[in-house]
């Protein structure tokens, strides 16, 4: 396999700087090192925070900057962006949003769009991602799902089809004096993530179990997958209705867009949020009239 990308690899090693290959290296050693070390033992605040997982968010963050910041280089920043955007949000489009929101600091418009773009591929992506993992997990729940995910889908991609073919490729060269993995960097936004983990456990414990609805608006703004899987088990047990998981499920994915709202505007700042703002709130309006629709049939 290196033999047979020997060409690709020397042009992609003469286009890195050797400050660059010493934050790659550092990636590696986090990833492969010192990650796997963490205990996976629930530790802080209401056993809010595994160690292991919060290493896991961070490896998450570096891996999708050094995944877009190559391919910027090599593809240039419309494609490249967009395609670590659209591959981010496979494993988190949390981590892809807490990624490229502050890069967007400073940037004119044109630079800010390839961003907007990847921030909005990564989320269409997981309306995909979940419906994958309903079917693996409940295929009952799955076919409830099949239909307002699909929908979200479609308008998503639709919605980020047009703005990719609006925007102009700029250099590639354009991010190439910064720190390319940034562990410096995903380490505070890991600390961001950890204190949303807290948070979400400390509104759990005030509030109770006031029913699933409201499990999945706070599981919501930690991890969607964690909800479906959690709504999938208790609906083949027969706990929770279809109607009631489903919902449930919808419920997360809109609490999960209201969180990288804020991330996008607290981290990308106000240009950047009107790149997003008119999928986002398209995304949210299907979403509410489904969640509205499903509690009059229920």
């Amino acid at each position: 396999l290196l033999l047979t990308m020997k060409a690709a690899l020397h042009r992609l090693a003469g286009a890195v700087s050797a400050e660059e290959i010493v934050s790659i290296l550092k990636f590696g050693i986090v990833a492969l090192v010192v990650v796997p070390l963490l205990p996976e033992t629930p530790m802080g605040p209401y056993g809010a925070l595994v160690p292991r997982r919060v290493g896991i968010v961070i490896v998450i963050l570096s891996a999708v900057s050094l995944a877009g910041y190559l391919l910027v280089r090599t593809l240039g920043s419309r494609a490249g962006w967009s395609l670590a955007g659209l591959m981010g949000g496979w494993a988190s489009s949390t981590a892809v949003t807490l990624s490229f929101s502050p890069r967007a600091r400073g940037l004119a418009a044109s630079e800010m769009r390839p961003l907007a773009v990847g921030i909005v591929l990564a989320s269409v992506v997981l309306y995909l991602r979940a419906l994958l993992l309903a079917a693996f997990c409940d295929s009952t729940l799955a076919l409830r799902l099949v239909g307002p995910l699909l929908t979200l889908f479609a308008v998503g991609a639709i919605l980020a089809g047009v703005a990719y073919r609006g925007l102009v490729d700029e250099s590639r060269a354009v991010f190439a004096g910064k720190n390319p993995a940034e562990v410096g960097k995903a380490l505070v936004l890991g600390l961001l993530f950890s204190a949303v983990l807290v948070g979400a456990r400390f509104a759990t414990a005030k509030l109770g179990p006031q029913g699933i609805w409201v499990t999945g608006w706070l599981g919501g703004l930690v991890d969607v997958d964690s909800v479906l899987v959690a709504a999938a088990d208790l609906r083949r047990q027969n706990l929770i209705s279809a109607g009631a998981a489903s919902g449930a499920v919808m419920v997360a994915t809109l609490a999960n867009l209201v969180l990288k709202s804020v991330f996008v505007l607290v981290l990308g700042g106000r240009r950047l949020a009107r790149c997003v703002a008119p999928t986002f709130l398209a995304l949210a309006a299907v979403t509410l009239a489904w969640v509205w629709f499903e509690t009059l049939a229920g």
